[in-house]
């Protein structure tokens, strides 16, 4: 059994089990009017929730294929087709949804041609491609001398050269080819994150080399939190693109940071690593924080150990904290600057009070009144004089 009849069988028997009532032969030449692209996962199938696609199939087939004009009918008809096979079923067979749509508009008359001069018009169409690759006096189209009947001649003709132009080549060889360039000089995979060196910066953006055949083009904004970025610096890039519509290699910084971010901040979190982050923005309570492209939040009691009245003051800066706490659930991180302040205060308090002695003389400043007595502080170090050390009077 061929290729073709297969898809015909299976087109058949989803009609009989969707109890359409369509057509057999009719959807057997609808099929084989489609040609290779019934063969193609992509190609094999119509979403009835994607207007885009529907506008396409009203353009390409009803109106250039059927030579229907443009108007309100054409969307009607569309729609009753979609409600006939049930909206449940999105992803339509192409075949089924166009042999519905050419009995909804009654134009089966177009696929009732007598085979044979099917036959006819796909040798004329071969000839006619001979002739326009200028091979008209070399090519000899000889009659057979034994007779292919016409059903055997459509499932045999190969419409992928017929319409490409090019023999298909079997997607086994496509992947040992794939397979084969894989540790060569400038092969890259897509979705893989590699290192590149910039190699030359502009006011927009700055060009990447990865050692492939093309150098790639990232902006300058994915680079906001690294002010310092410069000529020669190694950055973590993402191959989204091999080649673009226009041969362009597409890499993303931005996309790289994220996959790799969370790996770092919950080793940031359980090393207690001091992390540098770019002060995106203020928002209610706080600040957004960029930490490894994941947006972090700075609450505002832990931008100082001092309560802060101006928040403006920090908004594009590039501060350091420490990452204090991770919700895996919702994917939020929290911040904290106040935490290095009080680390460096706790060792500061801690080498003063190892150099206290008793009868020691020592300055400090005012830090507090009470009833009972006077809060000073020397060298980070709070101390208290009691009331009744204060003066040998009231």
């Amino acid at each position: 059994m061929s290729k073709l009849q297969e898809k015909i069988d299976l087109y058949t028997s989803e009609v009989e089990k969707l109890e359409l009532g369509v057509d057999l032969e009719l959807l057997a030449a609808v099929t084989k009017g489609l040609g290779p692209s019934i063969y193609k996962d992509d190609a094999e199938k119509v979403s009835s929730s994607d207007k885009k696609e529907l506008e396409t199939v009203k353009k390409n087939f009803l109106i250039k294929k059927l030579g229907l004009k443009d108007s309100p009918e054409l969307d009607a008809s569309i729609e009753v087709v979609i409600e006939k096979i049930g909206k449940s079923n999105r992803n339509k067979y192409r075949a089924i949804f166009y042999s519905l749509l050419v009995e909804e508009l009654g134009m089966q008359a177009i696929y009732a041609e007598d085979e044979e001069k099917i036959v006819a018009k796909a040798k004329e169409s071969v000839k006619e491609v001979l002739i326009d690759e200028g091979e008209e006096d070399e090519v000899v189209i000889e009659e057979e001398e034994e007779e292919v009947s016409p059903e055997e001649f459509l499932e045999n003709f190969n419409w992928h050269k017929y319409e490409q132009g090019i023999e298909e080549v079997e997607e086994g060889k496509l992947k040992a080819f794939e397979e084969a360039l894989v540790g060569t000089v400038g092969f890259v995979t897509e979705r893989e994150v590699i290192e590149g060196t910039i190699v030359r910066k502009t006011e927009r953006e700055v060009i990447i080399d990865i050692n492939s055949k093309s150098e790639g083009v990232i902006s300058l904004n994915e680079f906001r939190y690294n002010p310092a970025l410069a000529v020669g610096d190694t950055v973590e890039v993402l191959v989204d693109k091999r080649e673009d519509a226009t041969g362009q290699l597409v890499l993303s910084h931005k996309k790289a940071r994220v996959i790799k971010a969370w790996d770092r901040v919950i080793a940031a979190q359980e090393s207690g690593e001091v992390v540098t982050g770019f002060v995106k923005c203020r928002t209610r309570g706080g600040m957004i924080v960029d930490v490894f492209g994941i947006e972090a939040f700075l609450p505002g009691s832990q931008i100082d150990v001092k309560p802060i009245r101006d928040y403006d003051q920090y908004v594009e800066k590039t501060m350091e904290f420490k990452v204090v706490k991770i919700n895996h659930e919702f994917k939020n991180v929290v911040v904290s600057h106040k935490a290095l302040i009080e680390a460096d205060i706790e060792l500061q308090k801690k080498e003063i009070i190892g150099q206290l002695e008793k009868g020691q003389v020592l300055e400090g400043i005012v830090k507090n009144i009470t009833s009972y007595g006077v809060f000073v502080v020397f060298g980070g170090v709070d101390g208290l004089v009691h009331i009744t050390d204060l003066s040998w009077s009231r």
